[in-house]
């Protein structure tokens, strides 16, 4: 049975073999961690999108309570609906259980608002 040492013809040459067997394996580690890394980053971007635009439509639907003008009650619906959809995807996102819209759309709405609080979402 032959040696290891025999297959080569010296042992520099399985240094080398060595050398570049390691840095192979490190850079398909650092590879796989920077798809990783990415996936992650892509995630938090989409949740800071989420938060933004809740911002966005929750200060709207203030606006429009407050407010009287012309086609107040179309706009608020639209905008409440659209806040709702964002709420819903938020909800998803952080893992809550989110239930389809009910009867008690305004009870369902805090509750997700609050469960989103909770795991420090701020909008």
């Amino acid at each position: 049975m032959k040696s290891l040492t025999a297959l080569f013809a010296d042992l520099t040459q399985l240094t080398g073999w060595f050398a570049l067997f390691a840095t192979l394996v490190y850079n398909a580690y650092r590879a796989i961690k920077n798809h990783a890394e990415m996936k992650i980053a892509k995630a938090a971007w989409k949740t800071l999108q989420l938060q933004s635009q809740l911002g966005k439509l929750s200060a709207e639907r203030e606006a429009l309570d407050n407010g009287i003008n012309f086609a107040s009650g179309l706009k608020m619906q639209a905008a409440t609906l659209a806040y709702d959809r964002l709420l819903l995807e938020a909800c998803e996102r952080a893992g809550i259980d989110a239930k389809p819209q009910s009867h008690y759309q305004d009870v369902e709405r805090l509750r997700r608002e609050r469960a989103l609080n909770q795991l420090g979402w701020v909008w």
